[in-house]
């Protein structure tokens, strides 16, 4: 007991002694300056290409923005970064197998950097946002995402060729003649040789342009769903893309007073908690076909099972079923392809509780579990999922 008094009082006494000699001079006007007052730590460090410096953001001149500075390792001399100095940065990109390649993103355009020379050749130089730039399998091709689509650079000879033509809404059809149309219609071809003849002559002109024109890639139109996202097999034989089918529903206005039109101004915010969240499906576009199948889950084990919890809710537990009527809705993770035409996918239930891990048929979208994974409370953590990215590789 007497050195747990001891060590209780020497805690006090360490404790009282801090409390006394805190005598802080700092006011609240200067705390809330935050960096502009203690000043502001380097941050968001990087490699310059050749190793020989360090790329860093830094504001030592209590600018209105930080700048760019680099450092010489072997100088040690910090200078400022030019505009041209940092147009010619690259930015992490991929590495082709050997090491030799390196293919990256920058200001919505695509660049190709030889890693034995640092030098550079710029591969689109486009209005429109390139992005995602990946080797193809064989390395012949670079693929990478432009507009919602898949895009094929070919690094012999630099031509482009589009992979996949996902576009909104609807296809569109030509309305339908209700009876008494068609049967005027009808009519008019048969008494009328002209009439006949312009629409035979039409039609043959229709179906010679359709057999000269190149092989474009099918549309897949969206209807009311939205592109989440889409991944492409080192093949080039398969695409994965996942919709996201909105709900109705009301988000929340936060007021903003603080505006420089000087007048209150709405802000979106997210929608009340307990709103029937979006739903989601997963697809795969056979490119050499045109061919798209839906990946369905319905058949996972335990897809229908009910959150323990649930049953403490019951109004009358002797009627009360573990099982939903209908399958629970989950999201499909970005698949990790194989070089042989497979590919894993991480499946999580929109309730948290379980976890998938699936290996995809591409030829039919049929499904082999590999792995299940259930947590009564929550499933997640690092290299699970939910506020970390599952990890998963062959």
């Amino acid at each position: 007991m007497k050195p747990f008094i001891a060590l209780l009082s020497l805690a006090f006494t360490t404790f009282t002694f801090g409390q006394v000699n805190n005598d802080s001079a700092l006011s609240i006007d200067e705390i809330m300056q935050g960096d502009d007052f203690v000043g502001y730590l380097p941050t968001r460090v990087s490699w310059a290409d050749n190793s020989k410096s360090i790329y860093f953001s830094w504001n030592p001149d209590n600018d209105t923005i930080p700048s760019t500075y680099q450092v010489d390792i072997k100088s040690r001399k910090i200078s400022k970064s030019s505009f041209e100095a940092l147009k010619q940065k690259s930015n992490l990109g991929e590495y082709s197998k050997n090491g030799q390649w390196m293919v990256y993103q920058k200001d919505g355009d695509l660049f190709l950097m030889n890693t034995n020379n640092y030098s550079k050749k710029q591969i689109t130089n486009t209005i429109d946002r390139e992005s995602n730039p990946v080797f193809s399998g064989d390395e012949k091709s670079i693929i990478y995402k432009r507009d919602s689509n898949l895009f094929q650079w070919h690094v012999s000879n630099g031509t482009v060729t589009q992979l996949t033509n996902f576009k909104t809404g609807s296809e569109k059809e030509e309305p339908k003649l209700s009876v008494k149309e068609q049967w005027l219609e009808d009519d008019q071809l048969q008494y009328f040789n002209i009439l006949e003849k312009r629409k035979n002559e039409t039609d043959a002109r229709t179906y010679r342009n359709e057999q000269l024109v190149s092989n474009h890639p099918k549309p897949i139109f969206l209807e009311d769903k939205n592109l989440v996202d889409f991944d492409i097999s080192a093949d080039l034989n398969f695409v994965i893309y996942s919709l996201s089918i909105p709900q109705k529903h009301k988000n929340t206005n936060v007021p903003s007073y603080v505006t420089e039109s000087g007048y209150t101004e709405n802000l979106s915010a997210r929608p009340k908690v307990g709103v029937t969240p979006n739903s989601y499906e997963s697809w795969i576009l056979n490119i050499k076909t045109g061919e798209t199948y839906q990946i369905k889950t319905n058949e996972l084990s335990g897809i229908k099972d009910k959150p323990k919890y649930l049953k403490e809710y019951a109004e009358n537990s002797s009627e009360y079923k573990d099982t939903f009527d209908d399958p629970r809705g989950v999201e499909i993770g970005r698949p990790v392809f194989s070089g042989n035409g497979k590919a894993l996918v991480n499946i999580t239930s929109q309730d948290n509780k379980d976890r998938w891990i699936i290996l995809v048929n591409l030829e039919d979208g049929s499904l082999k579990q590999i792995d299940k994974q259930h947590d009564d409370a929550w499933i997640g953590g690092p290299g699970v999922g939910w506020f970390s990215r599952a990890e998963m590789g062959g």
